[in-house]
């Protein structure tokens, strides 16, 4: 019976340790990674402007093929939007809220019931010298 109680215990306290190291934790986060494409501004902007055009790109779309998606709102720009359903990346929805020709695209995610996030590509020229 000692055992028991013991085994009750030590969950009860790692469950309280759970919980606390979750009050510590940060309530939002803040992700940022750059890469260099050997093309200019007005090139890569379309590809982002335009929702229908994402999955040439998007490593989600290859992980799942079989994805179903849906697109709303303007073809391009502020108000476009994408839906999808999938085994393998679940459901979610994307949709524009800012853009600046050759510049930056904003856009909302929510991911079904996970809640959501924000994302936003800024171009900027590459002027290094060669």
């Amino acid at each position: 019976m000692k055992f028991i109680g013991r085994i009750i215990a030590g969950l009860v306290l790692l469950a309280a340790v759970f919980a606390g190291v979750g009050f510590l934790l940060p309530g939002a986060v803040h992700v940022e990674r750059s890469t260099v494409i050997a093309a200019s501004p007005a090139r890569i902007f379309p590809h982002l402007n335009d929702l229908r055009k994402a999955n040439a790109w998007s490593p989600w779309a290859a992980r799942d093929p079989a994805t179903a998606f849906t697109f709303s709102g303007p073809d391009q720009g502020v108000g476009a939007a994408m839906a999808w359903e999938s085994r393998k990346n679940g459901a979610g929805r994307q949709q524009i809220i800012a853009s600046q020709p050759d510049e930056t695209v904003a856009s909302t995610l929510e991911f079904g019931g996970m809640g959501g996030a924000q994302a936003r590509f800024t171009l900027v020229p590459d002027v290094r010298e060669s």
